[in-house]
């Protein structure tokens, strides 16, 4: 990502994976560790020691967001209704990343079309 953001790229990145009665924190914190550990690197720690889905799952966002501003890479979350028995939780988040432009000032932009929307003919 770090060489991909040097080139100007921004990432939207949509945090969804299965998380549910089935796949729970457990799982992942067990049977999927080194992946976990992959994705989250040094903070590794506080997400293994979640006690419910939601608190990994928050756990797990903020430590890639972290791991995104280490990069020099401006960060925007956003929280999203979510209906879905794959991922068993009330909302999801998506990460806006960016290097040339404030990820802030994007995802304020979207917010402000999204409620205005203008159209050009």
């Amino acid at each position: 990502m770090e060489k991909l953001a040097s080139f100007g790229y921004s990432f939207l990145i949509p945090y969804t994976f299965q998380l549910n009665a089935r796949s729970d924190f457990r799982f992942y914190q067990k049977e999927k560790r080194d992946e976990v550990k992959y994705f989250v690197g040094a903070n590794e720690g506080s997400v293994m020691s979640a006690n419910n889905n939601t608190e990994f799952y928050k756990k797990l966002v903020r430590s890639h967001q972290n791991n995104m501003l280490t990069l020099g890479l401006s960060v925007s979350l956003s929280a999203h209704k979510l209906e879905s028995k794959q991922m068993d939780m009330p909302f999801f988040y998506v990460g806006l990343f960016s290097k040339q432009v404030s990820a802030k000032v994007i995802a304020r932009e979207i917010a402000y079309l999204s409620i205005n929307p203008t159209f050009a003919l």
